[in-house]
């Protein structure tokens, strides 16, 4: 079994949810750090345009984007909508249960909301019991019940997009390295045949609190639990809206803002982010990339950051224009790396390297 087949195997058998121990976490966490430290190859490469790359290569920074700035969106999940739809449906009482439930004069069971923050517990309530003794109570519970049930099925419907794709694509911030240096589509498609590729060894340490881990090709990730996690999220809202218990909520909370922050249900497994960057096409096995996951988060309009650290080598494309050869070819000197030219052949598809004097 090859490295990216064992760590495919591992992030299988690793969730770390919040509800584990502070101990329980560490050891995790451990597993997996340990297993990337020991299969971490020597050294990396990083392919980049001139235009871009040059000032970061000058002050000693890895640069860093959000997905939301690559040209195509290459995570690959995969999403049961069945199972969500299953699960939160079978979470929502039928029609006649519900009516007759309320109905019955025995006090509201708490056991539907036990998972909601006790302010939404409170609210429900309330709007219930105001629903039970107004006007035309049993239609207006029929329809606040339908649509309901319509807003859950239009968010499952939805969610491959706007929940999922957009936690990937706004925010984390990753780099991404190449475990070989004379890949010819390499250097054409990310040094665009006139910039440079940067070696660096990750095994003395990785920047902090950052996770350098292997790409898996032809595989997806199965994000449905996390899916089913953020339509339960969501269910508050969709309640509020649609029972005539929005007042009760406004008078001590602005409620929208509210679930921007306070959630029923954490991410079931608090290694999503680096699960969800991991997998990729098959047609990308030739770049076997590693990724540098870093763990800021900043607004939606940062779309770089910047990580200090040094490679040790530079590789120069033979066909960069010598002003900016000869300028970089001394900060390389200066900053005291090997230094080599990358000798590319158009008609062979071949890269040769070479050191320089």
């Amino acid at each position: 079994m090859d490295v990216r087949q064992a760590f495919a195997k591992l992030l299988r058998e690793i969730e770390i949810h919040e509800s584990d121990s502070k101990k329980v976490k560490r050891e995790k966490r451990e597993r997996l750090h340990s297993f990337l430290k020991e299969h971490m190859p020597t050294p990396l490469y990083r392919y980049r345009k001139l235009k871009y790359d040059k000032e970061a290569f000058i002050n000693g920074y890895i640069s860093t984007s959000k997905p939301c700035t690559f040209e195509e969106f290459d995570s690959q999940i995969e999403i049961d909508k069945r199972e969500v739809l299953t699960t939160v449906h079978n979470g929502f009482p039928p029609f006649e249960d519900l009516y007759t439930w309320i109905c019955s004069g025995k006090k509201i069971p708490s056991s539907p909301l036990k998972n909601f923050p006790w302010r939404v517990q409170i609210v429900v309530k309330l709007g219930l019991w105001v629903m039970k003794n107004g006007a035309h109570f049993k239609e207006n519970l029929r329809c606040a019940h339908r649509d309901v049930k319509k807003d859950i099925n239009r968010q499952i419907n939805t969610m491959r997009d706007n929940e999922i794709d957009d936690e990937l694509r706004y925010r984390r911030y990753i780099a991404c390295f190449c475990e070989k240096i004379d890949v010819y589509d390499m250097w054409k498609g990310y040094a665009n045949f006139d910039g440079f590729a940067l070696e660096y060894d990750f095994t003395l340490n990785i920047p902090d609190e950052h996770v350098l881990f292997p790409v898996i090709y032809g595989e997806k990730y199965n994000a449905t639990r996390l899916a089913i996690t953020s339509m339960i999220n969501l269910l508050p809202s969709i309640l509020l809206r649609r029972f005539p218990i929005q007042p009760f909520w406004n008078i001590f909370f602005n409620w929208p803002n509210f679930f921007k922050k306070e959630k029923l249900l954490r991410f079931f497994d608090e290694l999503f982010y680096l699960k969800g960057y991991a997998y990729k096409k098959d047609e990308f096995k030739k770049e076997q990339e590693w990724r540098l996951l870093s763990p800021e988060t900043h607004k939606s309009s940062d779309k770089r950051s910047f990580v200090p650290y040094n490679p040790v080598a530079i590789y120069f494309c033979d066909t960069m224009e010598k002003v900016a050869f000869d300028e970089l070819n001394q900060i390389a000197k200066d900053k005291g790396l090997k230094r080599y030219r990358a000798i590319l052949d158009e008609s062979k598809k071949t890269v040769t390297i070479e050191p320089l004097s």
